[in-house]
């Protein structure tokens, strides 16, 4: 993790000289951080014989304990030390030694999930490695000479990028101040911060004891950001709301822009505000970030909605008996709503899905007004109202159907014959005794008129057969 500026220093307190306490830089106030310390003073000294090639390092442990949660952002680790020629306390030992060397310090702090960082090298080879922080020593002025204990110093080892590495500075000896450890403290950074962790003293090379004075340290955990379902938002109409769960003083950003809503944005205080455009069910992620760092991403969901719309004309027309269908532009919403209407005709009824009026009416004829009601939950409900008017069928024609027979008409009635009248016996012309037949008649056109009269009877004959055939 990018180093940052530590929240706090430490710094010796003038009459406690084996205690820290924490100056500098305070902590806001949504920071959270944990501090730990120890002032058991010790003296410890490797063992062996360095001219036979037998060197036992000797090493004590502080327990630093973090009893809050979270996940480790920052550490920085405060020491009070010094190393002395032949004890702590002063005196001599027969001149075992002939002055103070720092290579025999080193320093590891130990996380309770097991990761181990060196804060101070230290050489076992007595300097000659070129491997320890501090390279430096003091020589007597000359053989046989005691040499003062030096004053304890107060070193901070935090991950600073201005800070030079411990131990390259004044000659190789210790000096107070600010350090960059041996090994980056970030080694740490992600893991939880709960439980001891552990602090380990060694002198690693023998006859310049390691003087330690106090220890303190302080663990900077990363804020926390917990995933939220948000309430819903409705299409076209207007959303804000406050994502939950930001620490004080830190702010949000959204990992993926591009998962949130059409139309919706979120600010760095997570003010999340818009006019949503699409429905549909939305997943996206954020973080925040205060001085210990940023957070693990946390997932936030959020529903857009939207409401149902019903449409259409005002008025339909409708024939008793005769099928029907009335369909308004209907949307059912988000969640889908189903259409209510009332006041409808018997014989008709409407679909829920879509909103359309069948059926066949039944009557009585007369103006219906029928309302529409969708509602999905949301406000407004969809509302319409139609009037449907319900005429009377048409009424059969009263003329009897035509007929295919034809007209009735009377045959005209032939004339009767003429009878001729006889003429009055004259005395010179003798009465006939037997009517006179044809070959005896005169030409006078008798027999053409009696002839006539056989047509004629014989066409009023066929007329009445043909009437009796028809009928």
């Amino acid at each position: 993790m990018s180093y940052i500026e530590p929240m706090r220093r430490i710094a010796p307190i003038g009459l406690l000289a084996a205690a820290f306490v924490l100056l500098g830089v305070a902590a806001p106030a949504s920071a959270v951080s944990y501090d730990d310390g120890d002032a058991t003073f010790a003296e410890i000294d490797a063992t062996g014989d360095p001219e036979a090639g037998i060197v036992v390092p000797t090493t004590i442990e502080r327990v630093l304990s973090v009893a809050g949660g979270g996940r480790v952002g920052r550490v920085e680790v405060a020491l009070r030390f010094t190393q002395a020629q032949y004890t702590c306390t002063g005196g001599g030992d027969d001149f075992e030694t002939n002055g103070i060397y720092f290579s025999d310090i080193q320093y590891t702090l130990t996380s309770p999930q097991g990761t181990t960082v060196t804060l101070i090298a230290g050489d076992a080879s007595g300097g000659m490695a070129a491997s320890a922080s501090y390279q430096g020593w003091i020589d007597p002025v000359g053989d046989d000479v005691d040499l003062p204990t030096p004053q304890a110093v107060d070193v901070l080892l935090a991950d600073d990028p201005a800070a030079p590495p411990v131990g390259s500075t004044n000659e190789g000896r210790p000096e107070s101040g600010t350090f960059q450890p041996a090994e980056s403290l970030d080694a740490f950074d992600g893991e939880v911060a709960t439980g001891d962790w552990r602090l380990a003293i060694s002198d690693v090379y023998p006859r310049s004891p390691h003087c330690y004075s106090a220890a303190s340290f302080e663990v900077g955990v990363l804020p926390e950001l917990p995933g939220a379902a948000l309430p819903y938002g409705v299409v076209g109409r207007g959303y804000e709301t406050q994502i939950p769960g930001i620490p004080e003083g830190s702010t949000l950003a959204v990992v993926d822009a591009a998962d949130l809503p059409a139309g919706l944005a979120v600010d760095a205080q997570g003010v999340v505000t818009g006019l949503p455009e699409q429905t549909g069910s939305y997943a996206f992620e954020a973080t925040v970030t205060d001085e210990e760092g940023t957070s693990e991403p946390a997932t936030f969901t959020l529903d857009v909605l939207a409401l149902p719309t019903l449409d259409g004309p005002a008025t339909a027309d409708a024939t008793i008996g005769e099928a029907f269908s009335y369909a308004p532009t209907f949307f059912r919403g988000v969640p889908a709503a189903d259409a209510v209407a009332t006041g409808l005709p018997a014989g008709l009824e409407v679909d829920p899905a879509t909103a359309a009026i069948t059926g066949t009416p039944e009557g009585p004829a007369g103006e219906y007004v029928v309302d529409y009601v969708a509602d999905n939950g949301l406000e407004p409900a969809a509302t319409h109202r139609v009037t449907i008017t319900i005429a009377e069928a048409d009424a059969p024609p009263t003329d009897a159907p035509p007929t295919d027979a034809p007209p009735t008409t009377t045959p005209p009635t032939a004339p009767a014959p003429s009878t001729p009248v006889p003429a009055a016996p004259g005395p010179s012309t003798p009465a006939p005794s037997e009517p006179p037949t044809a070959s005896s008649l005169p030409p006078t056109g008798a027999i053409v008129g009696w002839g006539l009269v056989a047509v004629a009877a014989a066409a009023i004959g066929a007329g009445a057969v043909l009437r009796r055939r028809r009928h």
